[in-house]
Parts: structure tokens; sequence; C-alpha cells
């Protein structure tokens, strides 16, 4: 081959390649197969989870001991701190480590919060066992103020009052024996009363049993302290007596106070007398205090007219 014929050749081929090129960038690349979507994955099912186990129950905290319930009050930093922590123990009835506890801060420490606690016992209806602590302090106790306490509190225990009289018997402080003669006022039987008033006739009696006597309220005592209003020749007694009648509301009552307004009798115990006669509230009392209260000379006429007066207003005119 000639040299100018493989230039015409080699000339074609280079267009023909060139053409082709052209025409493959026009049409772009051929299509492939269109892919499919893909589908959604199918939820996998729950795996059931076993119950969970209940949860137990706290423990019930254990009780603190009776001492460490005591020591509460003693570490107390002030008397009413000591006395809001009585009162947590006084709010369990029926506690027997409650109890002791009282017992303990009863017994020890300082001389206030003892008394807050015996106060507490005597408040307590818990069987013998407090009782007998309250015995041992009233008697046997170094402090004579803790052994007031004690007595008081066995007044409101409603201790017999053989028991008390026989404790007054053998008290020789003075603070003690009025404690003592309170307790027995509390106590209010007819025994009770009876004891005081023959107290208050003996020598240096007075002074521990008037004012008991006229704290008397409970209507056993009736019969002695009408006996005694009625007693010509104890002025005092009578007049303290008088005003015990004035807390009770019964007929007996009213009818010794009016005898006790006689004008032959002492001014003090008539005076005590129209003043018991209103505390009655009683209608009855009326016909016995008018005459008094229209007296101008009379010198229980105000305390008539004020006795008067408050029966009115608790009850009407009486008429």
């Amino acid at each position: 081959m000639s040299p100018r014929t493989f230039g015409a050749l080699a000339a074609t081929l280079a267009a023909g390649t060139a053409a082709a090129a052209l025409a493959f960038s026009s049409a772009g690349p051929a299509p492939g197969p269109v892919p499919t979507p893909l589908e959604p994955a199918a939820p996998k099912p729950a795996v059931a989870r076993p119950p969970e186990p209940p949860v137990p129950p706290a423990p019930p905290p254990l009780p603190e001991p009776p001492r460490a319930r005591a020591e509460a009050v003693e570490r107390a930093p002030d008397v009413v701190a000591a006395l809001q922590a009585i009162q947590a123990l006084e709010a369990q009835p029926g506690d027997a480590a409650a109890t002791e506890a009282l017992v303990d801060a009863a017994v020890r420490g300082e001389r206030d919060r003892r008394r807050l606690a015996i106060q507490a016992l005597g408040r307590l209806d818990d069987g013998p066992r407090s009782l007998d602590w309250l015995r041992r302090l009233a008697t046997a106790d170094l402090d004579p103020f803790v052994r007031a306490e004690a007595a008081l509190a066995l007044g409101e225990r409603r201790l017999a009052a053989s028991e008390l009289s026989a404790y007054l018997a053998a008290e020789r402080d003075p603070v003690v024996g009025r404690a003592l003669a309170r307790a027995l006022a509390r106590e209010g039987s007819a025994e009770a009363a009876r004891v005081l008033v023959d107290l208050a006739r003996a020598p240096g009696g007075p002074d521990l049993a008037l004012a008991a006597l006229a704290t008397v309220e409970d209507p056993r005592a009736l019969a002695p302290l009408v006996e005694a209003v009625g007693a010509p020749d104890a002025e005092a007694i009578a007049t303290a007596c008088a005003a015990a009648l004035g807390r009770m509301d019964d007929p007996r009552a009213v009818a010794a106070l009016a005898a006790a307004l006689d004008p032959a009798r002492p001014v003090a115990l008539r005076l005590q007398a129209a003043r018991s006669l209103g505390l009655t509230g009683r209608q009855d009392a009326l016909a016995a205090l008018r005459p008094v209260a229209g007296d101008a000379r009379d010198p229980a006429r105000t305390a008539a007219r004020q006795a008067i007066a408050r029966i009115e207003l608790v009850g009407g005119d009486g008429r």
C-alpha cells in the first residue's frame, strides 16, 4: 500500500471514531433496569415481659427502749421541749414501754421535768405499775416539791382517802401536807371531807386543810360539808365548807347556805353563803337571797344582789 492510500484510510477511521463519540455523548448512557422500591419492614412481634415482683412493705421501726425515750425528756433543750416529749409518751395509752419511760423520767433528772412526768402519770389509767411509783415518790423522795407533785397525782388517780390520810398523818413538810390535803379534796368522798374537817380543827391544821376544803366538789362529800357549815363554833371551817357547797347543784346545799345567811352568823360566813348561793344557779336560792338584798343595812346586801343577778342571768327571774 502506498503511503498516500494509508493516510486516507487513517483519516477515514479517525472521522468515524469521532462521529461515534459525538453520537454517544448526545444520547447519554444506555438506560439500565429500573430498581424496584423497597417495601417497609414488617413490625416485630412484642416480647411479653414477666410481671415485676411486688415490692415488700418496709418493716416497722423497732420501738425505742424505755430508757431511750426517757432520755429524750432529759436531753430536751428546755422545759417546753421536755413537755412535748412527755406529751408524746402520754399519747400512747396502753403502751407499757411509754409508761416505763414516763416512770423513768419521773424518778431522775431535773425537778421541773420530773414534775411534768409525774403530772402525766397522774392522768394515766394503766393499772398498778405507775400508781406504785407515785406512792413511792409521794412518801420517800428527798425533794419535797416532787413529793407534793406525786401527792397531787395520787389525788387525780383517786387513791383511797384512808391511804391519803395515812400519808398526811406521817408527813412533816407543810408543802407536801397541803398537797395531800388537796389530794383528799380531789378524791371527794365523804370520808375525805371528814378527814379534812377534823384536820382543820386540829392544831396547825387550818393552814393545811381550809383551802382544800373549799375545793371539794364531789356530791359524796355533801353530808359532812352541810354539818360543818351549821357548826356554830368554827367560823373558818364553816366558811370553807360554804365555798365548797356552792359547787354542788343540790337542794340540801341550798338549804344549808340559806341557813348560814342568818344575821346571827359571822359576816364572813354570810358573805360566802350569799356568793355560793349565786354559784349554784338554782332558782330555789332566790327566796333566801331577796330579803338580804333588800336590806340596805345588811353587810351581805351587795353579795346577795350579785348572786340574784347571776341566777337570773343563768336561768330566768325565778318567779
